[in-house]
């Protein structure tokens, strides 16, 4: 249900803000949303995943009457000097850590950057350190294959800031003044509730094949933890996801 205090908020959204971890949904949430309000026929400015602080400063100047929607990565509200007064609609997205970490997991050969870097050799050893997962459920632990990824140069694990920001969404849900929208509920198509905060119809769109945003489509289910993690992983991943889990 959507908290009593969100809920006499205005139904009309004016300035929304989507913040989120990655690998959370957020970005599907974010074209969702945007679908939403161009359907409605409102102009919007559309900022996705701002950097820097001035380059939400500089919307005000540029379209003072244009209502925002933007996405912002959770790790990066504090560089980009994120003020949540301007914006009506707070949305917060959250997803099973667990799943979290299989879905960076898989990622980590499409990190454009870390596979331009990486040798040919390398990426094919991790390619098939997986194969090896998938035929063999017990041949490796998902932690050992992040720390394989690691020493491949295919980008970083970074269990510590991670979790830091896993502590960071718990303290901002905390706050009582964002919607919190799962991650599982919008891969179940239950957007009732968020449409209602919102006051637009919000609808589960796929990014199709030729979107810039393709190369994240989601794994379109949630739950596929059970099939990664090995008994050792559960022992050392509980005690840093256990907080986040029990919150939400």
């Amino acid at each position: 249900p959507v908290p009593t205090s969100l809920a006499r908020m205005a139904p009309a959204p004016s300035n929304i803000v989507i913040l989120g971890l990655a690998k959370t949904g957020s970005t599907g949430l974010y074209n969702n949303v945007k679908a939403a309000l161009s359907l409605s026929g409102q102009d919007y400015y559309f900022m996705f995943e701002p950097t820097r602080p001035d380059q939400l400063r500089n919307i005000r100047g540029y379209a003072p009457r244009m209502p925002i929607l933007t996405k912002v990565m959770i790790h990066r509200a504090a560089s980009c000097e994120l003020d949540e007064v301007p914006f009506t609609h707070r949305i917060l997205v959250v997803r099973d850590p667990r799943d979290v970490m299989v879905s960076r997991l898989l990622f980590r050969p499409l990190i454009r950057r870390a596979v331009r870097d990486a040798e040919a050799a390398n990426l094919q050893r991790f390619l098939d350190a997986l194969r090896e997962k998938e035929a063999d459920p017990a041949s490796w632990s998902l932690r050992a294959l992040h720390e394989l990824a690691d020493e491949l140069g295919l980008g970083s694990s970074s269990f510590g800031p991670f979790v830091t920001t896993l502590d960071n969404t718990v303290h901002a849900d905390q706050r009582g003044v964002y919607f919190t929208s799962r991650y599982e509920a919008f891969v179940d198509g239950k957007l009732g509730d968020l449409s209602a905060y919102l006051g637009r119809d919000v609808v589960n769109r796929e990014a199709g094949q030729d979107s810039w945003l393709s190369h994240i489509t989601r794994s379109k289910g949630w739950g596929d933890w059970r099939h990664w993690f090995t008994a050792d992983d559960v022992a050392f991943f509980r005690p840093r996801f256990e907080r986040y889990m029990d919150h939400f």
